[in-house]
């Protein structure tokens, strides 16, 4: 093995650390959002850029071998695929300002609003990374790259084509001309958006008059302070149909602020966030046309909808630490570099005791393992002990089963 390629089999290794650490970053930028209509993203698996990719770069650039490794600035690459323009440079702040709350140097590279030769367009955020120990210490470039549902489109049809050497110039102008009708889609698509989503000023309505676009405009501005977006009035035009109700009675039912807190709080007991006004003056409208006990239903349905969608795209994140094959797994966890913490939320052995406090179900982790790999005869008795001497020597606490922590248990057990 040359000396290229020993150093490349030492990044793979320290790359890992990267790919958690960074993902998890991205992933709780994400998180603090609250409002999941905000952004709408999808993370790509991670990659590690292969040895053959870091020698042609290392070609291109005529660098060396070796130091391709650590010039490449993208030998750890994530993608984030969003959908539309708005929500790409939201993703891309929020990211930004996180990796920079880390103390990273982040270059960012806007190739929405300058576009590459070939037609290439997408935001970059690049920083260099410090990985290792002692000798085989280095720094590692990590790319993020977030860009809507068509320029990923685009990427996917022409990358194989584009990374070749000697492409046909008809190719090119091919590959480009379709980059630039999709940038023109994107674009007929964010007119529509901000077209809909502009604010729709109010008339107070006259007493006992008609509820109407103005009027609901109206109440909306008096219960929350803002102008609402016109797509909000336009689709509660829609639900009320042809009933004649009265703005004076809606604007009640905003105003019952003991309403507002039920269907917030039945809201919120699925998530982690608050409702915005979008979501409450909805629920106040079903209130209205059917009852509070439907619109309280709706706002508890809603919540638990939102959350299953932050929930599966964390899961899908997590997926990316957890080793596709049980040696694989068993090797991390014997070297001691298992992102346990990680495996037990997987796995759905991480819970929440009511004070708050994070809960082990040793069991939940173990079964779930066990089936992930398809663990059988002696590899279900090796990880049963492998796992929970991990989990021990890590300070994990077994719950046993129970749904409190060891204090939350002490406490009722010497109050009884």
């Amino acid at each position: 093995m040359n000396d290229a390629a020993e150093k490349y089999g030492k990044a793979y290794e320290l790359a890992d650390s990267i790919v958690k650490r960074v993902g998890k970053v991205l992933s709780s930028a994400l998180e603090k959002i609250g409002n999941p209509d905000l952004v709408k993203v999808v993370f790509d698996k991670p990659r590690i850029k292969q040895f053959t990719g870091v020698v042609r770069k290392a070609q291109e650039r005529r660098w060396s071998q070796e130091e391709a490794i650590e010039k490449c600035g993208d030998f750890v690459g994530f993608r984030v695929v969003c959908n539309n323009l708005q929500d790409v440079y939201r993703a891309a702040d929020l990211f930004e300002d996180a990796l920079l709350k880390l103390g990273l140097a982040v270059e960012r590279q806007d190739y929405i609003a300058k576009p590459k030769e070939s037609g290439y367009r997408a935001i970059h955020l690049a920083c260099p990374i410090e990985v290792g120990f002692a000798a085989d210490k280095m720094t590692l470039w990590c790319e993020v790259q977030i860009r809507t549902r068509l320029q990923d489109s685009w990427g996917i049809l022409s990358r194989e084509e584009l990374y070749r050497r000697n492409v046909p110039d008809r190719l090119l102008r091919r590959m480009k001309e379709l980059a630039n009708t999709l940038a023109h889609a994107d674009d007929v698509a964010e007119d529509i958006r901000q077209e809909v989503s502009k604010p729709r000023r109010g008339e107070k309505p006259e007493p006992g008059g008609p509820l109407t676009a103005t009027a609901i405009a109206f109440i909306f501005k008096r219960a929350f302070g803002a102008d609402p977006p016109d797509y909000l009035v336009e689709s509660t035009l829609e639900r009320i149909g042809k009933r004649r109700l009265r703005a004076d009675g809606l604007d009640a039912r905003m105003q019952d602020a003991v309403l507002r807190e039920q269907l917030k709080a039945s809201y919120e007991e699925h998530t982690k966030w608050a409702a915005w006004p979008e979501k409450i003056f909805g629920w106040v409208v079903q209130a209205m046309l059917g009852s509070k006990r439907s619109a309280i239903a709706l706002a508890h349905r809603e919540g638990k909808e939102d959350w299953s969608e932050i929930e599966a795209q964390a899961r899908s994140e997590m997926s990316h630490s957890v080793p596709e094959t049980w040696p694989d797994l068993k090797a991390h966890i014997e070297n001691g570099t298992a992102d346990l913490e990680t495996l037990m939320d997987y796995f759905g052995a991480k819970e929440s005791c009511y004070c708050g406090e994070p809960i082990y179900q040793f069991e939940n982790a173990i079964v779930g393992i066990e089936d992930h790999y398809r663990l059988k005869g002696d590899d279900v008795d090796e990880a049963s002990e492998l796992i929970q001497k991990a989990l021990i020597e890590a300070d994990f606490e077994d719950a046993d089963g129970y749904s409190l922590c060891s204090y939350c248990q002490y406490v009722m057990n010497k109050d009884d």
